[in-house]
């Protein structure tokens, strides 16, 4: 079977630019209409050699014999089938031979964590940055698996050591700066901004979060300051009208005025709540229905005092005003009130069956099996049990098929 190398028609110590160069020769005698197969070939292998990390791997995988590369296929899927006691008892043995092999300690220490075993995989992490240290990749799932299991202290040296490296080496990876400041903006400002000055210099677009334009919205959010929307919105700057994420960067200038009005004191505390959850909405079901229940409160809790709120809201407030214009709009016509209501609570009921593992986080134990009452209001952010834990590389419980750390877990 042909290798990257022997596709690009290269040497195992080719340098860079030669990579480059016989991939640019490659691509001109392959036709990726005639040859659609051959060209996705040669380009996946253009982008795992010109990545020194993906590199290291690739090589380390070739090192591995015939017999030993069909090993380490069978234990890859008994990984993917959740088979991970047979998993881990073939990768040891694999790794009895080969005791350093980069590719065969990575994969073992993920099936450690797999398996539940945080502090072998633990160990495994750290042998794996013994060995390869500069793989931020590594670096940020070793965090995870600290945070997973309460190892913050460690976990936050991790997170300081990981961003030396990268920028000790411009690396300029935007990834782990941002998942620092999330880390530490709540307990070491200064740090928080050392990152925050170096993701200045950074491109948010080559990010592989799913949502880099949401987890500055978070970070925004989570300081309460208004110097932290100036940084995020210059961050922000390379995302242009058109581009996925502009909605969401254009909601960071919402931020300041939703900032005016909690420090104001003059509003319920519902309306924060709702514009807050608007604007860093990351459109899952527990978001869905954090705002059918803020919007509940308003319709059901004194309805002609919150209508002369939220007129005094669009006189002061324009563009969180215009976050939720429809609903706010028909609330203040007094005679959509009632169907207004009933549509509510249909939405909650239809939310709710959907999404029956929402109904324990936002209702009471005592609430009817078959939703909140026609006549009274769902009670709105009432937790009433504690949710099992979920590990942040675990599939999110929301449905959305990220990861938790990338979307409910932020």
């Amino acid at each position: 079977m042909k290798t990257y190398y022997d596709l690009l028609e290269l040497q195992s110590t080719a340098t860079p630019n030669e990579i480059k160069r016989a991939y640019y020769a490659a691509v001109k005698k392959i036709s990726p209409e005639h040859n659609p197969a051959e060209f996705e070939q040669i380009k996946r292998a253009y982008e795992v050699l010109r990545d020194s990390q993906k590199r290291l791997y690739y090589n380390s995988e070739l090192e591995l014999d015939e017999g030993k590369s069909a090993l380490l296929e069978q234990a890859k899927t008994f990984l993917a089938d959740g088979k991970t006691g047979k998993a881990i008892k073939q990768l040891e043995a694999l790794l009895e031979d080969s005791p350093n092999h980069l590719l065969l300690t990575r994969h073992l220490a993920t099936a450690y964590e797999a398996r539940g075993f945080f502090h072998k995989a633990i160990a495994q992490f750290e042998k794996l940055l013994s060995i390869n240290e500069l793989d931020m990749d590594a670096w940020d799932e070793y965090i995870d698996c600290l945070m997973n299991h309460d190892f913050h202290d460690k976990a936050g040296d991790a997170m300081r050591k990981a961003v030396a490296l990268n920028e000790e080496n411009g690396f300029g990876n935007v990834d782990v700066l941002i998942s620092a400041i999330l880390f530490f903006i709540t307990v070491d400002e200064t740090f928080t901004r050392i990152c925050f000055d170096r993701l200045h210099k950074l491109d948010l677009t080559k990010s592989k979060l799913s949502d880099p334009a949401q987890a500055l919205i978070s970070i925004v959010l989570l300081t309460k300051s208004d110097d932290f929307i100036d940084d995020a919105l210059h961050v922000g700057r390379h995302i242009k009208p058109g581009d996925y994420d502009y909605e969401r960067i254009e909601k960071l200038l919402t931020v300041k005025e939703l900032f005016a009005l909690q420090k104001s004191g003059e509003f319920d505390d519902v309306f924060s709540s709702l514009f807050e959850a608007l604007i860093d909405d990351d459109r899952s079901p527990s978001d869905w229905m954090k705002r059918l229940l803020m919007e509940g409160y308003i319709l059901f809790d004194q309805p002609s005092v919150m209508r002369k709120q939220i007129r005094k809201i669009n006189e002061l407030y324009p563009q969180l005003f215009a976050l939720h214009k429809t609903f706010l709009q028909s609330f203040l016509n007094e005679k959509n009130e009632d169907r207004m209501r009933d549509a509510n609570i249909s939405e909650c009921k239809a939310v709710f069956k959907k999404h029956p593992e929402l109904k324990a986080a936002f209702q009471n134990e005592d609430e009817e099996d078959d939703g909140p009452d026609a006549d009274e209001m769902p009670t709105p952010m009432m937790p009433v049990r504690k949710p099992p834990k979920i590990g942040r590389n675990n599939p999110c419980p929301c449905g959305s098929g990220k990861k938790y750390k990338k979307c409910c877990g932020r």
